[in-house]
């Protein structure tokens, strides 16, 4: 497989709104990464018996200034899951935009 994100079914696909979304994509992808290590980190301090996951969440939100509404540790992932959802699909409705630029400009300049 080639692994030169340019070439897309043997041909070149190089355009800048393609840069540009493999750019956005990439930078996200980092930040999904670390926000994961992070939750890890941090569910990983949690101790049902010591406490219940609401003064957790209570208890470090006044530790480190940022507020924690109402999330359970039943949903936390899943909330965290959809969000990661999110930005990927604006993306590419960005990608889209940029693309139809990119067509104006290259091909043909009445392009809808």
């Amino acid at each position: 497989m080639d692994r030169n994100r340019s070439t897309y079914r043997k041909t070149t696909f190089d355009i800048p709104s393609n840069r540009k979304l493999w750019l956005t994509l990439g930078q996200y992808d980092a930040l999904v990464e670390y926000q994961e290590v992070a939750s890890r980190y941090y569910l990983g301090t949690f101790d049902v018996k010591k406490e219940s996951f609401d003064a957790f969440l209570s208890r470090t939100s006044t530790a480190t200034g940022v507020r924690l509404n109402s999330i359970s540790l039943a949903n936390f992932r899943k909330k965290q899951y959809q969000g990661y959802l999110v930005f990927p699909n604006a993306s590419f409705d960005e990608f889209i935009t940029d693309f139809v630029d990119d067509v104006r400009f290259l091909i043909d300049p009445a392009f809808a």
